[in-house]
């Protein structure tokens, strides 16, 4: 049997089988290799494009989070009414899974989506204004020298922002109305989730409707209540919910891996000194069940 082979035996066993083992296994590696290919931009001293410049954190917050999913799927360890438990808290990973969508769905509009270099910059202006316009109406004691140097700090980079976007074509192409708009965004994003669902392909995967169903988890709503009513008091098996965590997190990982080698060269080389069963893993999850995710 091939190298191939055998790693998509694994797949199959996790699948199929319900052996989560293999599933976190291939998480973990997924994990590590785009801890591995997001130091490469230090290492190979990376000048990232303007609209690049979150990237690095974005990505190192995204494999963090994969580590905690991971985590939380093995159990909790505590002591309950005097016993020594192992619980998976599945409220928590699937709410942490709705983050990770949402983290893929802002990269894929900053970094990934084919548009001109032009509007990725404007689309990370816009987006930059709306956080720090919102971080200066903040209601903070600014009576300290730390808090007032603070304040002048996101005043200048809120102020470099606006003068950028009044500099692009977009802006200066505008109606009066959109002009208003664009310097006091009511949302960091130009388009919706939906739009963004569609274009990255997310949505013919089906994970539009997993991100609205693990609102209810992040929102603590009834559907939420009715779920561990049937997971801890009917069900009692938390298998089949780790095990769709577990596909989620790795085909938009293995998404992640393919997109930065794209970007940066240096990632490119590092990605090909990674081990073979690393690069087969990131293959069979980046085409698997993913045939449509861009």
């Amino acid at each position: 049997m091939s190298k191939k082979l055998e790693y998509l035996q694994e797949v199959v066993e996790f699948q199929f089988n319900n052996d989560l083992s293999k599933g976190i296994n291939h998480l973990e590696l997924l994990t590590d290799s785009l801890f591995k290919l997001t130091q490469s931009l230090f290492d190979y001293k990376v000048k990232p494009a303007y609209h690049l410049r979150e990237l690095e954190g974005k990505y190192f917050r995204f494999g963090l989070a994969n580590q905690s999913i991971i985590q939380l799927i093995k159990g909790n360890r505590f002591r309950l009414l005097g016993n020594d438990v192992i619980i998976p808290d599945i409220f928590s990973f699937k709410s942490l899974t709705r983050m990770q969508i949402e983290s893929y769905l802002i990269m894929h509009y900053l970094f990934f989506e084919n548009v001109s270099e032009e509007e990725k910059d404007f689309r990370y202006d816009i987006y930059k204004v709306h956080a720090l316009q919102k971080q200066m109406g903040f209601k903070i004691n600014f009576d300290t020298q730390i808090a007032r140097e603070n304040r002048l700090k996101i005043q200048k980079e809120l102020n470099q922002a606006l003068e950028n976007i009044k500099k692009n074509s977009i802006y200066c192409c505008a109606s009066e109305k959109e002009k208003k708009e664009y310097l006091k965004p009511r949302f960091p994003k130009l388009t919706s989730s939906k739009n963004l669902f569609e274009s990255s392909g997310l949505s013919k995967a089906g994970f539009n409707q997993m991100w609205q169903l693990y609102s209810n988890y992040a929102h603590a709503e009834h559907i939420s209540d009715r779920q561990y009513n049937t997971t801890y008091n009917i069900k009692k098996s938390f298998t089949e919910d780790s095990s769709l965590i577990l596909i989620i997190n790795l085909i938009l990982t293995s998404k992640l891996i393919v997109n930065i080698t794209k970007l940066f060269d240096g990632a490119k080389i590092e990605f090909e000194k990674l081990s073979e069963k690393e690069k087969v893993i990131v293959d069979i999850w980046f085409n698997l069940k993913n045939k449509n995710v861009k």
